[in-house]
C-alpha cells in the first residue's frame, strides 16, 4: 500500500511517503509558517515517487498536541483528501508518540542506557510544555499533559525535546525522519481519530509564577 504521512504540529513540516514496494521518500522544512509550503512539497514528493494522489491508500496526519494551526491544517488536509479520494484510509497520529518513535529510531549516547525510559517535551508556548513519558520501546507509560516548563523538567528520566529551543535537556530533536514517521503508522498504539488534540488549559496563564 502507498502510505503518506504529514507532520505539521511541531512548528515545522515533515512529510514521508512509502510506496507499495517499501521505498521511502521524505521532505521537511523548519521555516516559519511551513504549512504554507505543504502543497508544493507534497506535489514535489509525489512526482519524485511517480505517484498520483489517487494512488495513496493510507494518509496519516499528526493531530497534536502541538501547534494549534498545524493541527488544524493536518485535520483539514485529511478531511479534504478523504472526500476527494474516498478509497483512502485516513488516520491521526499523536505528536508526542511520533517524537518517541524518532528517539527509538535515532538513539543518542546521552540516552543510553534507557533503563527507565525517557520523557518527551514539546513547546506549548506561554511557559508551558506538552509532556509524556515513554518506556524503552517507545510506548507511552503516562498520558500526555500540558504543564509549566519547570514541572515538565522535574523528572529523573532523560528528557528529549522537540521544537523547544533554549532549554537544557539531554537531547534536542531537530526533525522527524521518514522512518520515524512510518514507524508510528506501523504501530497501532499511535493511531487516533482524525481530530485535533488540544491539551492546553484555557486558563494556563493563571498557572504561571507571579
Amino acid at each position: 500500500m502507498n502510505t503518506l504521512v504529514l507532520e505539521t504540529t511541531l512548528g515545522g513540516l515533515n512529510i514521508a511517503l512509502r510506496d507499495a514496494q517499501g521505498r521511502l521518500w521524505g521532505r521537511s522544512s523548519t521555516a516559519m509558517r511551513s504549512s504554507s509550503l505543504l502543497h508544493g512539497l507534497l506535489a514535489e514528493l509525489l512526482a519524485e515517487a511517480g505517484l498520483q494522489p489517487a494512488a495513496i491508500g493510507l494518509l496519516a496526519v499528526s493531530i497534536g498536541p502541538g501547534s494549534f494551526t498545524g493541527a488544524r491544517v493536518a485535520v483539514a488536509v485529511a478531511e479534504a483528501w478523504g472526500l476527494a479520494q474516498p478509497h483512502c484510509q485516513c488516520l491521526g497520529l499523536h505528536t508526542l508518540m511520533l517524537v518517541a518513535k524518532a528517539v527509538i529510531e535515532r538513539p543518542s549516547p546521552l540516552l543510553e542506557p534507557l533503563a527507565e525510559g525517557f520523557r518527551v517535551l514539546t513547546d506549548a508556548a506561554g511557559g508551558m510544555v506538552y509532556s509524556q513519558d515513554f518506556n524503552t520501546l517507545g510506548q507511552a507509560t503516562r498520558t500526555a499533559d500540558c504543564v509549566p516548563l519547570a514541572e515538565g523538567l522535574a523528572t529523573s528520566l532523560p528528557i528529549v525535546a522537540a521544537a523547544l529551543p533554549l532549554v537544557e535537556v539531554a537531547v534536542h530533536l531537530d526533525g522527524l525522519t521518514p522512518t520515524a514517521l512510518l514507524a508510528a503508522v506501523d504501530d497501532p498504539s499511535c493511531h487516533a481519530p482524525v481530530a485535533a488534540v488540544y491539551l492546553k488549559p484555557l486558563a494556563y496563564r493563571e498557572r504561571q509564577p507571579a
